[in-house]
């Protein structure tokens, strides 16, 4: 599946990037409130959390947003990337493409539109980022808005938000990804964020609902006959 990252909302990378395994265990990411209602014209934010594995190394980031902690060059070795090429080395998030809340990257056919959060808390390339074994950090990855005049109800489904280590050269012309934490890589309904969607109160209903509703209002009419005839 394809993965939307921060950096295409910072202007893109200049080569697909290439994705690998993460280091030994690092930690995991899970999202907050998995389960939850909205109706059809709500925003609906996904918060996540991210934890080191107690055993982990600290994961800190300088002034610069450079990675200080967590990721070694034999880490970068051991994934298939020689370390001498890349002269950047940041921490970010993605977002894979999957899932009903998606039909595909940036398609204007999708329910909803996905916007990743730059604000605090964030995690976009943190500065001065300090995590330390066993610790925890919560932050807003970012917000599904309906399309148009709103989404259609039912139940929509986001599966895996990435944690990654993001590698560029000096000019962009080389990059890759190694993974450090996912959430739902396997696509389970049972570790999904899922939101059941309902109408939003005061929305025009929809022709087929207009024609059973028509239909009940005959149906009432007919019985109120019926009951006048006996009567009478």
């Amino acid at each position: 599946m394809k993965m939307l990252t921060t950096m295409l909302a910072l202007g893109g990378l200049a080569a697909a990037t290439a994705a690998h395994a993460a280091p030994p265990s690092f930690g995991t990411l899970t999202f907050d409130t998995r389960l939850g209602t909205a109706t059809s014209t709500q925003a609906i934010p996904v918060f996540l959390t991210l934890t080191l594995d107690p055993a982990s190394v600290p994961l800190t980031t300088g002034p610069n947003a450079q990675i200080t902690s967590g990721l070694t060059d034999q880490n970068i070795t051991d994934a298939g990337f020689d370390p001498v090429v890349f002269t950047d080395r940041l921490v970010n998030e993605a977002a894979e493409c999957s899932g009903t809340f998606f039909n595909g990257c940036g398609t204007a056919t999708s329910a909803y539109n996905f916007n990743f959060n730059f604000d605090p808390p964030a995690f976009v390339t943190p500065t001065n980022f300090d995590l330390q074994p066993g610790q925890s950090y919560s932050f807003l990855f970012g917000t599904f808005t309906p399309n148009g005049t709103g989404a259609a109800p039912g139940v929509y489904q986001f599966f895996n938000a990435n944690i990654h280590f993001q590698l560029t050269n000096v000019d962009h012309s080389q990059n890759a990804n190694i993974t450090v934490a996912n959430t739902c890589t396997n696509q389970d309904p049972a570790c999904a964020f899922t939101r059941t969607v309902t109408a939003a109160p005061g929305a025009v209903p929809e022709p087929a609902a207009w024609a059973l509703m028509i239909g009940g209002f005959g149906l009432v009419g007919t019985a109120l006959r019926r009951r006048m005839a006996v009567a009478a």
